[in-house]
């Protein structure tokens, strides 16, 4: 599993991470209107694989999306605290982004499940 280590108190920030050998480009935003994190993944010419992705609290967040790229999935899981819900303050806080191939997700499910 590959965390994301996204900096907390920027609203706006871009990480560069490799998924299953593809190199992509991460842009975090913060939705000041509707209180939630979105994520954009890009390649590295900065063209566009997918956008406007919510974060959503453990939840495997690709799955319902057709992409070649990759075949492993991104979650967003709190990692400390009670909330229901993640905040501004969730990403470097009580939240972690990560990316587990689809060999990390399959050896989880058979050890836990």
């Amino acid at each position: 599993m590959t965390p994301l280590n996204f900096q907390a108190g920027f609203t706006d920030q871009t990480l560069q991470a490799v998924f299953d050998d593809t190199p992509v480009s991460l842009r975090l935003r913060w939705n000041e209107r509707f209180g939630f994190w979105s994520l954009g993944i890009y390649d590295r010419e900065s063209v566009p694989i997918i956008t406007g992705v919510k974060l959503v609290q453990n939840y495997p967040l690709l799955k319902n999306f057709s992409l070649d790229n990759f075949s492993g999935d991104l979650y967003f899981i709190r990692t400390y605290g009670e909330k229901t819900r993640p905040d501004i303050d969730s990403i470097g806080g009580d939240h972690l982004l990560l990316y587990a191939s689809k060999e990390e997700i399959n050896e989880f499910i058979s050890t836990n499940g």
